[in-house]
This record gives C-alpha cells, sequence and structure tokens, in this order.
C-alpha cells in the first residue's frame, strides 16, 4: 500500500484538532511595524520537540523596520499542551548535573562579583530546563526560586527542595507572594519563545530589586550558524 495514502488521511484527522495553532501576527512584536514580509518556511519535522497533530512547517517572517526574525503566529494554549508534552532529556531536571553545574557555576560568580555575597537576595530562574543554574545559585547561597511551562520540571524540582511556579513569568508575578523581591532574573534562551518579547522584559524590570541584574541569553543571528 502506499505510505502516503495510508498515513495522510489519519494525520489531517488528528490536525483538525488544532485548526487555531497558532495566532497570527499583524505586525512585528518588537516595533509594531506592519511590514513584515515571509522569510522563509522550514520543515520542523526532524526537530525533537515536534510530533502530530502540529503543523509540520513553521513560516518565518522579517520586520522590514527593525529587522527581526519571527514566526508568523505564536502557538495557543491548546498548542503549547500538545509541545509540552514530552520534555528534551537535556531538560529534564537534574539531566548531566554535574557537567552543567561547571557552567552555571561561572554564571553565578560573574553575578557574585557584580553584586557581592547572596546575603539572602532571590534569584529567580525563568524557563529552568534542567535546573542546573537553580541549584548552583542556591549552592552559593541565593534563595532560589524557578518559573517554568513544563508541569514535569515544576514538580521535579520540587524534589530537590526548590519551590517553583508552573506558568509564565507574567503570571506568577500574579499569583506568588515572593519573600522579597529578586535581586537576579535568568532566562536562558527563553525571550526568543516569547510571543511578545518587551512585554515579558518590562514584567521582569518591574520585578527586579535594586540594585539588581537581569541575564538573559538568546540566538544571535550574526552568528555563523545562522547563515547555514
Amino acid at each position: 500500500m502506499n505510505r502516503e495514502c495510508s498515513v495522510e488521511p489519519a494525520r489531517k484527522e488528528r490536525r483538525s484538532k488544532l485548526e487555531n495553532e497558532r495566532i497570527l501576527y499583524s505586525a512585528c512584536p518588537l516595533c509594531d511595524s506592519a511590514d513584515i514580509p515571509p522569510l522563509v518556511k522550514i520543515d520542523c519535522t526532524g526537530h525533537a520537540m515536534w510530533r502530530e497533530p502540529l503543523e509540520p512547517f513553521i513560516s518565518w517572517l522579517k520586520c522590514g523596520q527593525c529587522e527581526h526574525i519571527f514566526t508568523e503566529g505564536y502557538f495557543t494554549d491548546a498548542a503549547l499542551d500538545v509541545l509540552f508534552g514530552d520534555t528534551q532529556r537535556r531538560q529534564v531536571v537534574g539531566t548531566d548535573m554535574e557537567l552543567q553545574r561547571n557552567t552555571s557555576a561561572k554564571m553565578v560568580e560573574r553575578v557574585v562579583n557584580t553584586l557581592g555575597l547572596p546575603d539572602g537576595r532571590l534569584w529567580l530562574d525563568v524557563g529552568f530546563g534542567n535546573g542546573s543554574l537553580l541549584m548552583t545559585a542556591n549552592e552559593f547561597g541565593f534563595d532560589v526560586f524557578g518559573v517554568d511551562l513544563r508541569e514535569n520540571n515544576v514538580a521535579d524540582i520540587g524534589n530537590y527542595g526548590i519551590p517553583a511556579y508552573h506558568g509564565t513569568l507574567g503570571r506568577a508575578v500574579q499569583n506568588v507572594a515572593f519573600k522579597s523581591k529578586p535581586s537576579v532574573i535568568s532566562m536562558a534562551d527563553v525571550v526568543e519563545h516569547e510571543p511578545f518579547p518587551r512585554d515579558v522584559l518590562r514584567c521582569a524590570r518591574s520585578l527586579i530589586n535594586e540594585p539588581g541584574l537581569l541575564l538573559i541569553s538568546m540566538p544571535n543571528a550574526s552568528a555563523p550558524l545562522w547563515a547555514t
């Protein structure tokens, strides 16, 4: 039997449950420009996070004003439930803990060199993944708190005695009574996944203590790998 004929009908039936997988942008989420022509369409079925009934292709746009590159729309809650139904091994709490601890320690040391000794300061890590940075910051003497979209990760980090909230930073601000304003907020590979990056950055800015540090990492479009 032809493989395409045997697979495609079932695939279409499953996708019908996610007809509104993305909410499309009408303007650039960074500068609000309506000049957002298509850039490229990529097959994402080879990515470890992809699974049916998600669409197999992602369409990317590029803002003609600020050159921000982003997907044509952001995921609905239903699509996020599918996407986060599983966790990549590298993002499972405790994975490669000692190996990642070396990298995390360098980050924490730079914070200490800038702010001084932890002295009960709160470190808030958004999208904490395997938990290495939270655990290492706690080891240095920071009070720590995590925020993550993966419910399993929140439960797992709790087994290490670290409190966490399942959801977004904005919802955490509304629903969590922090002991103090965080002196450090870290978002490693998080901002580029936010539907509206300015909002989450403004939220972090309003929450952070003075003096405080906001740590952000994200893909760099000027890197050689981007061109490939």
